[in-house]
């Protein structure tokens, strides 16, 4: 069956949070939801196949996770991406922030200092704080057309710290850190010995002209000091699935890391879950390859909306499905756009403190929805200025 993106589907009544929470927030059916990191497309035939076949038998009982599941996340890795990755160096997860938090509990202490690059995913903070690590921010700076690791700030911190976590491709912002970058990233930590957790669920989404190379692939060190988190859960619209995985090449921290896993559970991979991956790394490619061509067209919307207008700026994202967006002088600009505009995008105050005036938008949406939210925040603005 043809992919068609453009196709609205209702999912109102479905528990989604994305649809349905902020509606009943704010008691409004009509607010359009550009938020949550998840997408409002279908998943591919061969994914909702491979789900109604397996619920079609009748038993759900207790189910191995064969050497198949490794390989599969390890070949993926390797051959789309580039990974130095062997099924061996796979531990199955049901979540990354999970395996996150479980790599912090695992190899650092309370009160050791965790270094973050702002503005930044703010699950991050609460992983941190819940553990009774502390957040230790660094905050990118704007260079030219885009943002970057403020390294300077970074060295002057890193005594601080037991650990780095990264988030790359970087989420709010879309920047894809360069090899130059991670290198740079990569030298600091081995100055300062620092354990590297990167959260690299976005790297399926890489826009033309622009390359993803995971930061355990930046030097020796970093391939030794590194607990990659990755899923195919953002690629092929899964987040309700709970399936990912962890990629850790040191053997020691991997064989402890495997065995906190099964006993916290993270490693319980369930049958619909087990599934789904293999019918997205296996058969969804056409599927994957025409959701970015897709993408780009509804970045490339955007854009241009950012372009034809004085009032608001964002730098093109050359990953990830968001745009980071600034409303210079408008205060309280998330809540103006829930109430006067009735568009739900993501706080910006909830990536920096310092952010008011910025909201991460979420373009993963047919045409329709997108240019809609976009009309309805351009008349707000438009009677704003007027008033």
């Amino acid at each position: 069956m043809p992919v068609d993106f453009d196709k609205v589907i209702d999912r109102k009544g479905t528990e989604s949070t994305k649809w349905d929470r902020l509606r009943m927030q704010y008691q409004d059916e009509d607010l359009l939801p550009l938020w949550l990191a998840d997408m409002d497309f279908p998943v591919s035939d061969a994914i909702r196949e491979a789900l109604i076949r397996r619920a079609s038998h009748p038993i759900y009982g207790y189910t191995d996770r064969g050497r198949q599941y490794y390989r599969l996340f390890a070949d993926r890795f390797r051959e789309h991406h580039g990974f130095d990755v062997e099924e061996e160096d796979v531990i199955l997860s049901t979540g990354v922030m999970y395996s996150v938090t479980a790599a912090l509990n695992l190899f650092t202490a309370e009160g050791d200092g965790i270094m973050i690059f702002r503005p930044c995913y703010h699950p991050f903070v609460d992983a941190v704080e819940n553990t009774g690590r502390i957040p230790v921010y660094v905050d990118m700076k704007h260079k030219e057309d885009r943002v970057v690791p403020d390294m300077e700030a970074a060295e002057r911190y890193a005594s601080r710290c037991r650990a780095l976590l990264l988030c790359n491709p970087h989420n709010p912002t879309g920047r894809i850190f360069d090899e130059e970058e991670l290198q740079a990233i990569s030298d600091l930590c081995e100055r300062h010995q620092l354990l590297i957790i990167s959260d690299e669920i976005h790297n399926d989404f890489i826009y033309p002209g622009h390359q993803f190379s995971s930061i355990m692939m930046a030097s020796s060190y970093a391939k030794e000091n590194t607990i990659c988190c990755v899923a195919p859960t953002k690629a092929f619209n899964l987040a309700g699935i709970k399936i990912s995985a962890v990629f850790i090449k040191n053997t020691k921290m991997r064989e402890r890391f495997r065995k906190y896993a099964a006993v916290i559970g993270i490693s319980s991979i369930n049958l619909f879950a087990m599934e789904a991956v293999k019918a997205a790394y296996l058969r969804s490619q056409e599927w994957q390859e025409k959701l970015l061509d897709y993408l780009k067209e509804n970045r490339a919307i955007v854009t241009q909306f950012v372009k034809d207008r004085q009032w608001v700026e964002g730098y093109e994202p050359e990953g990830t499905y968001f745009y980071w967006l600034r409303f210079s002088g408008v205060p309280d600009i998330y809540e103006r756009l829930i109430k006067e505009a009735r568009v739900a995008l993501n706080k910006g105050t909830d990536f920096h403190p310092d952010a008011e005036e910025y909201v991460r938008l979420n373009f993963a949406c047919p045409k329709k929805i997108l240019n809609e939210a976009l009309l309805r925040i351009d008349r707000m603005m438009q009677e704003r200025r007027t008033i």
